[in-house]
């Protein structure tokens, strides 16, 4: 809390969603500014789905994803 009130520091609600929210990221993903690829962490296949969630429970990933057919 000091960093909050000492140091300047700005805090964004990230859960704070509007429609033109989405609409810019979609423009920005879409347009190739920002790449989301990296956020991919993991990937399973759809059999180990639940192992998926368990990693990302224990906060030892960001983004997985469970592909199915191991595609």
């Amino acid at each position: 809390m000091r960093a909050l009130f000492f140091h300047g520091v700005t805090w964004l609600n990230s859960r704070v969603r509007t429609p033109d929210t989405w609409r810019r990221a979609i423009a920005l993903v879409s347009s190739g500014k920002v790449d989301l690829t990296p956020m991919i962490t993991h990937r399973y296949e759809l059999a180990r789905g639940i192992e998926a969630f368990e990693l990302l429970r224990a906060r030892k990933g960001v983004k997985a994803l469970i592909i199915p057919r191991g595609q």
